[in-house]
């Protein structure tokens, strides 16, 4: 197992690990458009893109999480953009569901 830091830890021969958050409240146009992207920024940018990323999507309660996913996610050196897909909304349907993207990233 690799030794691992943070953005306060000097640099080293350890990899650097980063955590990213964002809320996203869905509209009307977003179910229309049956997609939507979420832009989750690092803390400190890294000095290229040979980072591994895990991305997790977390449906906040009541919404339906069977309405949701993760499809592509786009590297860049401050930030990853997450292309997520959702299913067109029935007349009726509430909008203003909340989502939550997670995601971890390894400098590899």
């Amino acid at each position: 197992m690799p030794d691992f830091i943070s953005d306060d830890t000097p640099a080293g021969s350890a990899h650097i690990v980063k955590p990213a958050r964002a809320q996203y409240e869905l509209t009307a146009a977003d179910f229309a458009n049956g997609r939507f992207t979420v832009d989750l920024v690092w803390k400190t940018p890294f000095g290229d893109t040979n980072y591994s990323v895990a991305v997790g999507l977390e449906v906040i309660p009541p919404a339906d999480p069977t309405k949701y996913s993760i499809v592509s996610f786009v590297s860049t050196l401050d930030k990853i953009t997450v292309n997520c897909l959702t299913t067109t909304a029935a007349p009726g349907d509430p909008y203003g569901d909340v989502v939550r993207l997670h995601a971890i990233a390894i400098h590899d």
